[in-house]
């Protein structure tokens, strides 16, 4: 039981494991913003870090399923 979460490089950079792809433990409620926070990043932080679950673009706060992909990238605006 478990998720794969793979980190964009700079975030990979910023975070506390210094890690591109590792697995957490699943548990019921598991959000990426939980997984965020362990990697040492913050609420202001997250405004910028899109959630991309299973090639879909998710939301920090929707809970997370068992066997679940998750790739945290920058969130780039622009026009």
């Amino acid at each position: 039981m478990s998720i794969e979460v793979r980190l964009f490089p700079t975030l990979q950079n910023l975070s506390l494991s210094k890690r591109e792809n590792f697995e957490v433990f699943w548990h019921e409620g598991l959000t990426a913003m939980e997984i965020l926070q362990d990697e040492g990043f913050d609420e202001k932080d997250a405004d910028a870090i899109l959630p991309v679950i299973n090639d879909q673009q998710g939301r920090l706060t929707t809970p997370l399923q068992d066997g679940d992909c998750l790739e945290l990238r920058i969130n780039l605006q622009g026009g």
